[in-house]
């Protein structure tokens, strides 16, 4: 049988920075894994570190809500302006046509050429020749397409 001999309890000492004098490496070793688990272990530690199905799922649809979110408020966005735009651009339309009027009532107040009436039966003479060339022209594109239409009928 074999014995150990240990010294008597008294002459241990129990001093702590003797401890730590006496083992310094083990001290630092004990340390650092200490500080390296109490900064890491929060990140992925064991099983509740990691995402289950429904935590996945309820990060992927609320990422999928933002961005849905900003889409539309980025096409709300962009209607909005070109909505802002059409509004001002009939509000310039409609204040030239309101200036245009104006200058145009003003020169109402002029002088007028006094017109003959005896070249009044020319200018109607000339709007019935005009009307008869347009409805020749009119015609001649009927005729046309219904000979186009035919030929395509028959092909």
């Amino acid at each position: 049988m074999v014995f150990l001999s240990l010294p008597p309890i008294g002459s241990v000492p129990l001093d702590v920075s003797s401890f730590f004098s006496a083992h310094g490496a083990l001290v630092h070793e004990v340390a650092e894994h200490a500080l390296a688990h109490a900064l890491y272990s929060h990140i992925r530690g064991g099983y509740r570190g990691r995402v289950n199905r429904r935590e996945a799922r309820k990060v992927a649809n609320r990422r999928r809500r933002w961005f849905v979110d900003n889409i539309i408020m980025h096409h709300k966005r962009l209607h909005d302006r070109n909505r802002e735009l059409i509004i001002n651009n009939a509000k310039e339309r409609v204040l030239a046509k309101r200036e245009k009027e104006k200058n145009k009532t003003l020169s109402n107040f002029a002088p007028k050429k006094d017109r003959n009436d005896e070249t009044k039966w020319q200018d109607m003479v000339r709007l019935k020749e005009r009307a008869a060339t347009v409805r020749g022209r009119v015609d001649a594109r009927k005729s046309r397409a219904r000979s186009r239409w035919l030929s395509i009928s028959e092909g």
